[in-house]
C-alpha cells in the first residue's frame, strides 16, 4: 500500500474504478480516486480487482492446463464429431444372452 499501485476494481454491479487501495480491513476497502472522491467500498460490493498494468499487457498464448508428460483429450472419430455416434439402448448389455446348462 505504501507504493500505491494502480488498481482497477470491478463491482457487483458492473462498474469500474481506477485509483489505489489507501487501507483495508476485514470488511472495507478505502479507495483514492485521482480525478474523484475516496470511497470506503464494503467487499462483498467487489467482484474483482487487479493491477492497471495488467491493462497495458499484451494477452498471453493460452497454455494447456494438463498434466506435463500427460496426453490431452481424445480426439473425435468422424462418427463422434456428425452426432452420428450409436450407443446400446438403454438396459442392453454387451455379454451374449446364452444360459448355461
Amino acid at each position: 500500500m505504501q507504493a500505491r499501485t494502480p488498481m482497477v476494481l470491478r463491482l457487483v454491479n458492473g462498474d469500474e474504478l481506477r485509483g489505489w487501495v489507501e487501507w483495508y480491513d476485514k470488511g472495507a476497502i478505502k479507495f483514492h480516486r485521482h480525478d474523484a472522491p475516496n470511497l470506503l467500498i464494503p467487499k462483498t460490493s467487489i467482484l474483482f480487482m487487479f493491477k492497471e498494468e495488467e491493462l497495458r499487457r499484451q494477452p498471453r498464448k493460452k497454455v494447456s492446463a494438463g498434466v506435463p508428460g500427460q496426453a490431452g483429450p481424445r480426439p473425435l472419430d468422424a462418427d463422434e464429431a456428425n452426432g452420428d455416434a450409436s450407443s446400446p439402448p438403454e438396459g442392453a448389455s454387451d455379454e451374449s444372452s446364452e444360459s448355461e446348462d
